[in-house]
């Protein structure tokens, strides 16, 4: 009688082990699998950073973001950089269909913002752009080939 107990106990916990093992490496699995976009990041001053998430596959194809409180940010320097970033990704960003999500902070005429956005999209990647939605410190852009 205890001889068959401790061997239902082992049967128990070898079953219990296996099925930890095999959690495990399902979850070892993803590990190592590479994200779905690039991050690059342009330091403009001790307090702001712009972040971009140029994304490899899916419906998305930019996260233009900022990082830190961008107290002395004016426009003219986040056009700038948003286009100087199109340029210099235009072979990575030409021919895309999908959405650019653009994050900003305290933007004084936010359409004329999203209009200048829309502009330099449009003539720097040739496609055929449009707001797609807008939030109070973000907005996303559609794009789609001309």
């Amino acid at each position: 009688m205890i001889k068959k107990s401790r061997l239902n106990f082992i049967v128990y916990g070898i079953t219990i082990i296996l099925f930890a093992i095999i959690a495990c490496k399902k979850y070892d699995d993803e590990i190592g699998i590479p994200e779905n976009y690039i991050l690059t990041e342009n330091r403009i001053s001790n307090d702001c950073v712009f972040f971009q998430m140029r994304f490899t596959k899916g419906d998305y194809i930019l996260k233009y973001s900022l990082s830190g409180s961008c107290k002395n940010l004016k426009e003219e320097a986040y056009l700038k950089s948003y286009s100087i970033y199109i340029d210099s990704n235009y072979d990575n960003l030409k021919n895309k269909k999908g959405y650019i999500m653009i994050d900003h902070y305290k933007v004084s005429d936010i359409e004329l913002f999203q209009r200048k956005i829309i502009w330099i999209t449009k003539k720097k990647l040739d496609s055929s752009v449009s707001l797609f939605e807008s939030n109070e410190n973000s907005f996303t852009l559609i794009l789609s080939n001309n």
